[in-house]
């Protein structure tokens, strides 16, 4: 419920044409409910999984969009903490947002970062979310940004292993393999 009101919090001080405009939020009893605008398109993710991998071009494109998102977040005080190909909404106007700032801290709010509180999805989190998780700042976002943009590229994560606990360790020992192997 306090990631929830912290995303309905964050989402409405939010205005930009690639993060994802919510319009309304509430609760009815015990149920809390974010309405946002409807974005006819598909997750990055999805996309990927369905249509193979992206060539160069578009994935420029889509990471380019996602960074201005991602930057008008961070001037707003905002870190994301988990950015990955299904946070990254491709319309189908080609137009791309971010979504679910539900694990969002603000740079402002230091309870919001509180410290000790590891979130994000392995093989896209920074090392720095991994070991030092009240340290974490806008700079955590670029390297789930690189990590989407190599998803994009390649099909695959640059960090994958069969339990978080790989997933982390090949993050902070690792290095991807590389994109032309690939």
């Amino acid at each position: 419920e306090a990631a929830f009101q912290r995303e309905i919090e964050m989402l409405g001080k939010l205005s930009h044409e690639n993060i994802v405009a919510a319009h309304d939020a509430g609760h009815d009893g015990n149920v809390y409910y974010l309405v946002t605008e409807y974005v006819p398109g598909v997750d990055l993710r999805r996309q990927v999984a369905r249509h193979g991998p992206l060539n160069q071009w578009q994935a420029v494109a889509v990471i380019a969009q996602a960074a201005r998102g991602l930057a008008f977040a961070h001037r707003s005080g905002l870190v994301h903490r988990d950015v990955k190909p299904g946070n990254l909404l491709v319309g189908r106007d080609g137009r791309v947002r971010l979504l679910d700032l539900g694990l969002a801290g603000s740079l402002f709010d230091p309870e919001s970062m509180q410290a000790g509180r590891r979130v994000g999805t392995p093989g896209y989190m920074a090392p720095e979310q991994i070991n030092a998780p009240q340290k974490v700042g806008p700079a955590a976002d670029v390297f789930g940004l690189g990590c989407t943009l190599y998803y994009a590229l390649t099909g695959q994560p640059p960090f994958p292993g069969s339990s978080r606990e790989e997933k982390e360790r090949r993050t902070i020992a690792g290095t991807p393999p590389a994109l032309r192997a690939l």
